[in-house]
């Protein structure tokens, strides 16, 4: 495992149980794209970070896109609320 993605498992603070905040996800992306960046297994990358199954890696990876996706600024297209096309 690549030592960054060492420290970011140390700072996990990893808990059985409880809800996943918006930090949590987000240090799921940097451990995830981190793995891309090295040409790891992903999935496996977030597993072993975080103390996850695979299957459940996956839902985090999926949540913490989508949370990104979601905190990402919206473009205008043309027409819109403006009343002209």
């Amino acid at each position: 495992m690549a030592p960054r993605m060492l420290e970011l498992v140390k700072a996990t603070g990893q808990g059985n149980g409880r809800r996943w905040g918006r930090e949590h996800y987000a240090q799921v992306l940097e451990v995830y794209e981190e793995a891309q960046h090295f040409r790891q297994p992903t999935t496996k990358a977030v597993a072993e970070a975080f103390g996850l199954t695979d299957a459940a890696a996956l839902k985090h990876i999926e949540r913490a896109k989508k949370l990104r996706a979601a905190d990402a600024p919206r473009r205008e297209r043309k027409g819109d609320g403006d009343g002209k096309p």
